[in-house]
């Protein structure tokens, strides 16, 4: 990717504002990424015009004001949207997120100087090419996060930065410049200011990132502003055949070994939350008893608190609470997992246990036929026509009808109780079969 490969509609607006002799300017993070030879997921621009006159320039397209008493409105094109924003300086941060004041500025100068870190800090126009003021680019072919200017005034203005300064070096597996991680220790106190929705957004980035395990580990303290559940987990001791790391050091390995979608990146974060409260000591040998369960809780109140949406906390708390069920792997309970929870997330519930074994003693991989074994179960079960939802019954709710069971709500309970049975091979998926069952139970009705 280079900045001649920019898309048509991009180009298109960078000339249409030049051309009624307004500044305008690539800005941020799509310029580091085009940089970095990567097509950027979005286009931001920077630009001399005001937000009535950058809406003049597109009047033959959709603008949304979409911030403009900041100087940020969003032209809708049929290719694509780009965010444009007029010069501005920002002064005054009294709650540590937001400026007191926007005010317009009138040199791109001005603008950048406001940014967070170098590599978001560059600029660049088909007449001026890049500007880089404050040596982004030196620091993307470095592999270096450094903020721009002052790091605590940085932080200090926006404590979300924080987060970004570790998402980042995560990403794109950078290291944090040594002032700047200073910065970060001395300011992390900070993040109490920051939505729970917004950190919880970063953390899905940063556990994504190529970088994850360095900077989990580096910046464990910062994490633990934001789930203080895994401070307990710092150098507590597991010794056993099996594990070899205190739980937090094992805990990253099995954040890196896991595959990285942000589900089982959370569910291998706070998998073993629990341990250090359930930690039982025979002679030398620890004991975990019980702690899928009780991390399953914490996991949920913790992804409560960061208000993540309901189906990355139900998934989460499902995974931990079975990732020590290696009974389930078994054909006779293989049924019983598929009563608990969709094949998708069997599916990853495999993965996450061949991370979490492949992240203990050189002992784990012991486990790691048992969980092929399970996969190659879970495939065979599919693909004979293992029921998943009331739909794939072979009796109907009319059928049910005819032989006596109450229309309404006692139809679909008992569909329900039918699909159970299946599914745990109680009974088998016939119609004169599940007929017998309905008429065996229709007296709780009548």
């Amino acid at each position: 990717m280079t900045f001649e490969m920019i898309p048509a509609y991009v180009s298109d607006a960078l000339s249409a504002l030049a051309e009624r002799g307004y500044e305008a300017y690539l800005v941020g993070g799509c310029v580091r990424d085009i940089l970095r030879g990567v097509e950027p997921h979005d286009y931001d621009l920077t630009t001399s015009a005001l937000p009535e006159q950058v809406k003049s320039v597109f009047a033959r397209e959709k603008v949304v004001e979409t911030g403009i008493k900041h100087g940020t409105v969003t032209v809708v094109t049929d290719d694509g949207t780009l965010e444009i924003t007029t010069f501005r300086t920002e002064c005054g941060y009294s709650d540590n997120r937001h400026p007191d004041r926007v005010s317009f500025a009138k040199t791109l100068a001005e603008d950048l100087c406001r940014r967070d870190f170098t590599v978001n800090a560059m600029a660049w126009s088909k007449k001026a090419g890049l500007t880089d003021l404050y040596g982004g680019r030196e620091d993307l072919r470095n592999g270096v996060i450094r903020c721009v200017g002052d790091p605590g005034e940085r932080f200090r203005e926006d404590a979300l930065r924080l987060l970004r300064a570790v998402r980042f070096a995560s990403q794109l597996d950078f290291a944090i410049e040594p002032k700047t991680k200073r910065a970060i220790g001395a300011h992390r106190d900070l993040l109490a200011n920051v939505s729970a929705e917004r950190v919880f957004e970063e953390l899905k980035k940063l556990l994504c990132g190529k970088g994850v395990a360095r900077v989990l580990a580096e910046e464990r303290d910062l994490l633990a502003v934001v789930i203080p559940e895994l401070k307990p987990c710092f150098d507590f001791p597991q010794r056993s055949a099996y594990n070899i790391y205190d739980v937090y050091t094992h805990t990253v390995k099995v954040v890196e070994a896991a595959p990285p979608d942000p589900v089982l990146r959370f569910a291998a974060l706070l998998h073993d939350a629990a341990k250090p409260l359930c930690c039982v000591k025979e002679g030398e040998i620890t004991h975990f008893n019980g702690h899928p369960e009780q991390s399953a809780r914490i996991a949920e109140n913790v992804l409560k608190r960061l208000r993540a949406d309901r189906a990355t906390t139900d998934s989460v708390v499902s995974l931990i609470r079975h990732h020590d069920d290696y009974a389930a792997l078994g054909r006779e309970a293989m049924p019983r997992l598929l009563s608990q929870m969709l094949p998708e997330r069997a599916f990853a519930l495999f993965d996450f246990m061949e991370a979490d074994n492949r992240a203990k003693s050189a002992r784990g991989p012991e486990f790691l036929p048992a969980i092929e074994n399970g996969r190659a179960l879970l495939r065979e079960l599919l693909n004979t026509g293992f029921p998943l939802s009331v739909r794939d019954l072979n009796v109907s709710g009319e059928d049910l009808l005819a032989v006596g069971v109450p229309a309404g709500k006692p139809v679909g309970e008992m569909l329900s109780k039918m699909l159970v049975a299946v599914q745990e091979e109680k009974v088998e998926n016939d119609r004169n079969s599940l007929l017998e069952f309905a008429r065996d139970r229709i007296d709780k009705w009548l």
